[in-house]
């Protein structure tokens, strides 16, 4: 088992970071390794909400199928999936689990954002894998998605204060 944690600060109201990081349909805009987010609800997600991500993570592609397991809009939810791997030839083989954790809160001037990830992968190999090299590319790339994620949603609470100002 894999656990990871990474947090950031957003200079947005904890609704506005909630609203759009919860959304699954998202996912595309700010995780670089997201191509592609299907069956995803309208809205956001409740507890007990299925959908699946295609990802490519540290150059493996991944497909899992996540579960809303707990959502308390908008401090926190988390969710529970399962992985897929497309190995050689189109075949998918388990990848094994993981667990991603949100919370958010409220800081002077923004939000706090924490995301926490446990994963199992389903046989050794992968497992060693992942502690040799899934691990430190992972690291980067969820760093990456998080600069990401603040750059958006910071981008969103400034074009909101603009048309704030403009109808003033």
């Amino acid at each position: 088992m894999t656990q990871l944690e990474y947090e950031t600060f957003v200079a947005a109201p904890m609704a506005q970071v909630y609203k759009y990081a919860a959304d699954p349909r998202n996912w595309v805009e700010w995780y670089p390794g997201t191509h592609e987010v299907e069956h995803a609800p309208e809205g956001l997600p409740r507890v007990g909400d299925e959908w699946e991500e295609s990802i490519k993570i540290a150059g493996m592609w991944m497909r899992f199928t996540w579960r809303a397991t707990e959502v308390e809009a908008p401090r926190a939810w988390t969710i529970e999936g399962r992985a897929k791997i497309q190995g050689p030839l189109k075949l998918a083989v388990p990848g094994g689990t993981a667990t991603l954790r949100h919370r958010l809160e409220e800081r002077e001037g923004g939000t706090s954002y924490r995301r926490e990830i446990t994963f199992h992968m389903s046989s050794p190999l992968l497992r060693l894998a992942s502690r040799l090299l899934l691990k430190r590319k992972m690291d980067a790339e969820l760093e990456a998605a998080l600069r990401s994620l603040k750059r958006i949603v910071e981008g969103m609470q400034i074009v909101r204060s603009s048309h704030s100002e403009d109808s003033a």
